[in-house]
């Protein structure tokens, strides 16, 4: 008897709608928590699409980091 492949994650044309919308939320609204400190709206989309932890560039914006700076720490 052969073993079974490993699934494979799904893609995200294959995630359950729900998810996909539950991540289109986070996203929008992460993108306007960072055009809210300043960004361009290219510059907040791309910071919204990423990894970048809002925190931190909010506490680097508060101790007085440009935000053209702070796009490039965190990202």
């Amino acid at each position: 008897m052969e073993p079974e492949p490993a699934a494979a994650e799904p893609t995200e044309e294959e995630q359950p709608p729900q998810r996909s919308e539950e991540a289109r939320r986070v996203r929008t609204w992460r993108y306007r928590q960072i055009r809210a400190l300043g960004y361009t709206r290219t510059d907040a989309r791309v910071l919204a699409e990423s990894d970048a932890e809002l925190a931190l560039i909010r506490r680097l914006i508060a101790n007085g980091c440009p935000p053209a700076v702070a796009f490039k720490i965190t990202l």
